[in-house]
């Protein structure tokens, strides 16, 4: 007799259902930072498979445009903080799914979009113009 059992480490016995969609996408960064984490952990796990030329990569398929998206979602929050607009825009031309490690290349643009926010320097912010 198979039952489908939650994972205990499941956001959903984190939080009490019924959650609004405001909500469920908080949840759902929530995971992607924790899953951007344990790859950053591992990647430091596999720093001596580096140095032994044993590191090996992932030859899967993954969606490109979630991919893209994951990236982009983890560093929203931190743009806003500096009044930058963080954007991204995909040809149509563009394939929508690649053969390859999609943690590494989530890695890779995670650190260029990090360094792209830590980097730019916050917009301008109007300064209120009144008199009394």
């Amino acid at each position: 007799d198979e039952s489908t059992q939650t994972p205990p480490a499941s956001p959903a016995q984190v939080l009490p259902p019924p959650l609004d969609a405001s909500s469920r996408e908080l949840v759902a960064n929530a995971k992607e930072c924790a899953d951007s984490l344990l790859v950053i952990v591992n990647d430091i796990l596999d720093y001596s498979k580096v140095e032994a030329g044993r590191l090996q990569f992932e030859n899967r398929p993954f969606d490109v445009v979630r991919c893209l998206e994951g990236a982009v979602s983890l560093l929203v929050l931190e743009a806003a903080r500096k009044s930058i607009s963080l954007t991204y825009s995909i040809r149509r031309d563009t394939p929508t799914a690649a053969l390859g490690d999609v943690g590494r290349v989530r890695q890779v643009l995670v650190n260029l979009l990090s360094n792209a926010v830590k980097f730019t320097p916050p917009a301008p912010q109007p300064a209120p113009v009144g008199g009394t």
